[in-house]
């Protein structure tokens, strides 16, 4: 998650890292998994998009989301009961979307 180079010292943060940070920030302790749903593939393609939800101690709801392509932006539609949203997320980004 962290590269440093031994010859400058110099730190590298990679974009596991940040996708940790987001959990570390929106995932309380005692959180429960309540997953996501979604295809695996798009005619026989692997989708670049992956999710976790998360219900929180104080009746908050958490889902991150990260885009491992590197190039493609991804669009998703997130449904929660009645609510639904759709979002784009750039290429190699992670983001979290919480509500009550």
């Amino acid at each position: 998650m962290i590269t440093i180079d031994s010859k400058t010292g110099a730190v590298t943060y990679n974009p596991r890292y940040y996708l940790i940070g987001q959990f570390a920030k929106f995932v309380k302790p005692g959180a429960v998994r309540i997953g996501s749903t979604g295809l695996d593939t798009i005619e026989g393609q692997p989708l670049a998009v992956q999710s976790a939800a998360f219900h929180n101690p104080d009746g908050s709801t958490a889902l991150v989301v990260d885009n491992t392509s590197t190039t493609e932006p991804q669009v998703f539609t997130v449904t929660a009961g009645r609510r639904t949203f759709t979002a784009t997320l750039a290429p190699s980004s992670t983001s979290t979307f919480t509500w009550r």
